[in-house]
């Protein structure tokens, strides 16, 4: 380890001595934003200006990032005004039957709001809908995806978006429905009551919102791509289902937000790389999930701006059963509040939505402080993805940390890697040495149906020295979660592993790699196989053994062995996941899946601890980012830990924990991710569901419980990439 985190930067000593796998560990750095007042020590907080977030400053523009629930505080230099953009989560795809598209979550705006110095402003950040899970044609498991989280400040709310349609044919209208949210879920495909979601919810206060309903489905019920309707965007609805383009179920448009919101300016000036070829640049937010199509090849687009594009099959074609996660949804962009695109047959259900954002932006010039700060000497300057300053501990020099979430990447095992989603880091000036260090992390794994939890995302740390051009930068989604048995039209254990996350410059743009966590065992169809946790995906940890009682010897997953990335100067953390105690029984828990810390906990017997997920690994440079030992998401600092395993589920309590890093919970009958962003159309309770892993940290998600109905796997938890480089000499 000491090879990579050696001597940070020339002429500084050590930022710290080492990495702190699983528990405990110290955080680096105070995690904040400095100022250029150019007094000994004065590069700190601008308490004087405010507080709270991960930190940017551009030229005379400071903005407060918040991915996570924090405050905001204005010091007593403060402007007085600020600009706000708050964004709910977006909501999940329909499930694994003509699934619609999930909604974004609703978007409210206000570009000048008074403020009072020293006064606490409250934040909330609302999560992603997880993506409907099969369908059973019965009222104990409607495929409709869940609803997105709110996201509220300064009095105003942006709803969460509604959950995708799905086909429950001779069913109630609402078990069916486009779900109401932000922005509406769109209608399910053929069989479907064809009503599609309003936009409603969003609360503008002094601001203006915005949201769109989800479209409805295809007129023509007789045609074979039996479309449903695309999620509602922030700037348009979403597509009708039909048999051309432009409609075909396309998610609606994300709305280009004011130029002060484009936080790391986002490679602007390039569109992205994706599903769809003309996605203008990322400063979209709240685009919506597209619709899932059947005997078809080609589907509409996820919404501008990331929304998750759709499962489709055509059973002429090799991807249909050969592929069959080709039918699986993908998850809306992460924190731009993207709807996820719906599920088909053969397939597990539909994406999850991504977690909404708010930025708090203000001008801060002309003052002292753009001045100095303008006049300092630069040692590399780059624009991509999210930004935040942070003063070294030698009290004068500055770093910046460019964060990039997952959107529409594909790239599991399984799949033929349609949908990757190209992002920028554009190094524009490089007067200074260029060193660099890198964190990567993929997606973790999917967990199973009484089942073992999803492996945790590979975390692979690297150093780099950096020159003026464009790199490419590709982020690995959480595979979904498996869903209930007996479902006629999903397919069970078709769950997936995370993708894997990439960086490098376009003549090989893999050349830095961290693969996916693998998915967990499940006990849901007689094929003893499937009860296996799966190895990681191009080096990530492995899922654990799923629960039961049954004779077969299944195993655990093993970490993966073909990572096809050469990591120069890197280091790789993954472990195995758990496999099952004897006797199996009270608990019949699925083993923890495997953490970038440590091996996942075999389950299984009556131990207390069984099936909990493998820890997480801190690294401390990127503790801005990740959970802290407790598993937890909150605040700004002190955290970093990334790839912790999910728990395993079973059939009695206690079901395995989430290894810190982001893994999931296991479920049992009793005790689950019961009040999570739920659709109105869910039973109550949903008590069985695993908990998914936390997005950004490569979690697994954790295994369900053995509840027949309603016991799907945790998806895994989107992966993570950062680089960490000298801005500011001082």
């Amino acid at each position: 380890m000491s090879n990579i985190f050696r001597d940070y930067f020339v002429k500084e000593k050590p930022v710290f001595t080492g990495i702190t796998r699983g528990l405990g560990g110290f955080g680096f750095g105070a995690g904040v934003v400095v100022s250029e007042d150019g007094s000994p020590g004065g590069l700190l907080i601008p308490d004087n200006m405010g507080s709270g977030g991960v930190i940017e400053v551009t030229g005379g523009t400071i903005r407060h990032v918040f991915i996570s629930p924090g405050t905001f505080q204005a010091g007593p230099e403060h402007p007085g005004t600020v600009q706000y953009l708050v964004l709910g989560g977006g909501g999940g795809g329909g499930g694994a039957h003509h699934g619609a598209g999930g909604g974004a979550g609703g978007l409210v705006i206000d570009t000048s709001h008074p403020i009072s110095a020293g006064t606490p402003y409250a934040i909330t950040v609302g999560e992603g809908g997880q993506g409907g899970k099969g369908n059973r044609n019965s009222p104990n498991n409607p495929g409709v995806g869940g609803n997105g989280g709110n996201s509220t400040a300064f009095g105003a709310t942006a709803a969460g978006g509604g959950g995708g349609g799905c086909s429950t044919p001779g069913q109630p209208p609402s078990y069916d429905l486009g779900q109401p949210g932000g922005c509406g879920g769109g209608a399910g495909g053929s069989g479907a009551n064809n009503n599609p979601g309003s936009s409603t919810g969003n609360i503008a206060g002094p601001g203006t919102a915005y949201g769109n309903a989800g479209g409805p489905q295809s007129p023509n019920s007789s045609d074979p791509g039996y479309f449903g309707g695309g999620g509602g965007g922030t700037n348009t609805s979403g597509g009708a289902g039909g048999t051309a383009p432009p409609d075909k179920g396309a998610g609606g448009q994300g709305y280009d937000a004011p130029d002060i919101f484009n936080v790391g300016d986002n490679g602007t000036g390039s569109p992205w790389t994706g599903w769809s070829p003309n996605n203008p640049g990322s400063s979209r937010f709240g685009g919506g999930g597209s619709a899932a199509a059947y005997q078809r090849s080609t589907i509409g687009a996820g919404g501008e701006g990331g929304g998750g594009s759709a499962g489709w099959t055509n059973n002429s074609n090799s991807n249909n059963p050969g592929h069959p996660t080709a039918s699986n949804g993908h998850p809306g962009r992460n924190y731009f509040g993207c709807g996820g695109g719906g599920g088909e047959r053969q397939g597990v259900g539909g994406g999850h939505g991504g977690n909404g954002v708010v930025i708090v932006a203000y001008d801060a010039s002309p003052t002292t402080f753009c001045t100095n700060r303008g006049n300092a000497t630069k040692l590399l300057e780059a624009t991509g993805g999210f930004i935040s300053e942070h003063l070294n501990p030698d009290g004068v020099s500055v770093d910046r940390v460019h964060m990039f979430s997952a959107f529409q990447n594909d790239e599991a095992a399984q799949d033929s890697g349609a949908g990757i989603a190209q992002q920028q880091f554009i190094v524009t000036a490089v007067p200074g040495p260029g060193a660099a260090n890198l964190l990567l992390v993929g997606g973790g794994g999917g967990g199973g149906y009484k089942g073992g939890g999803g492996g945790g995302g590979q975390v692979v740390t690297a150093p780099v020295t950096l020159t003026a051009q464009t790199y490419i930068v590709k982020v690995g989604t959480g595979g979904q979660g498996d869903m209930p048995t007996s479902s006629p039209t999903g397919t069970e254990a078709n769950h997936r592993p995370g993708g894997h996350t990439t960086f490098g410059p376009p003549s090989d743009n893999d050349l830095f790699g961290a693969g996916g966590g693998g998915k967990g065992g499940s006990d849901s169809t007689p094929s003893d196989p499937h009860k296996n946790g799966d190895d990681g995906y191009r080096g990530g940890s492995g899922g654990g053994v799923a629960g039961g009682g049954y004779a077969y010897n299944a195993a655990g997953g093993l970490t993966g062995t073909s990572n096809p990335s050469t990591n120069p100067g890197g280091t790789g953390y993954s472990n195995n996941g758990g496999a099952r105690n004897t006797p199996y029984g009270p608990q019949n828990n699925g083993g923890g899946g495997g953490g970038a810390g440590g091996a996942g906990v075999a389950g299984g017997g009556d131990n207390p601890n069984g099936g909990d997920g493998g820890p997480g690994v801190q690294i401390p440079l990127f503790n801005m980012y990740g959970t802290n030992s407790s598993n937890s998401v909150a605040g700004s600092t002190s955290k970093g830990y990334f790839g912790g395993g999910g728990g395993g589920g079973g059939d009695a309590p206690p079901s395995g924990a989430g290894g810190p890093g982001g893994g999931g919970f296991g479920a049992n009958p009793t005790v689950g991710w019961a009040g999570a962003r739920p659709s109105p159309s869910w039973p109550a309770p949903m008590a069985s569901r695993g908990r998914s892993g936390l997005p950004g940290t490569g979690g697994g998600g954790g295994g369900g419980s053995n509840e027949t109905d309603q016991a799907t796997g945790g998806d895994g938890g989107d992966g993570i990439f950062c680089i960490r480089y000298k801005y500011i000499a001082g």
